[in-house]
């Protein structure tokens, strides 16, 4: 990974009433944390008004927007997978490890997607138990979770596009 143009931004979700905190390298996403304050200061980004567009009004498709995750190969992997969910869908922890070809490493699977530091771009929020509701070790935990899912329900836009990886 190689960092050259890195910028910090903060945006507010009115729908989430939570801040996200968004690290991008060129045209790359590296992170994006939830909060309930801004990290860093606002600035206009196309990034976060998609995300944001998306998040409080259910406009757009996030599924182009490049990201660059910091991981091992099979947390990338994971993470790849995960952006493969179609909007308004769930997978479990045990179908993403059959999906990546590892059918066994569900637990590794559940470790891959809560150290996911790029939330909503990278949709951990659509990882579930087998008959529970998983966890969620973003700000907010459940209630979060809970809240992306319900919006995603309501928009359900198709992804059209393989995941962008840099």
């Amino acid at each position: 990974m190689t960092v050259n143009n890195v910028k910090n931004f903060s945006a507010y979700s009115e729908y989430l009433k939570l801040y996200l905190n968004i690290e991008i390298n060129g045209d790359s996403v590296r992170k994006i944390s939830l909060s309930d304050k801004p990290l860093h200061e606002f600035h206009s980004n196309e990034v976060g008004r998609r995300i944001i567009d998306f998040l409080d009004n259910g406009k757009g498709n996030l599924s182009d927007i490049k990201v660059e995750p910091s991981g091992t190969p099979f947390q990338r992997n994971v993470w790849n997978e995960l952006r493969k969910i179609p909007v308004g869908e769930t997978r479990t922890y045990s179908e993403i490890a059959k999906a990546i070809g590892n059918p066994k490493a569900a637990r590794a699977v559940g470790t891959a997607v809560a150290s996911n530091e790029i939330v909503v771009l990278i949709p951990c929020h659509r990882v579930v138990g087998k008959g529970n509701f998983g966890g969620f070790s973003a700000h907010g935990g459940l209630e979060t979770k809970r809240l992306l899912l319900d919006k995603e329900n309501r928009i359900r836009t198709p992804v059209t596009r393989e995941p962008q990886f840099s």
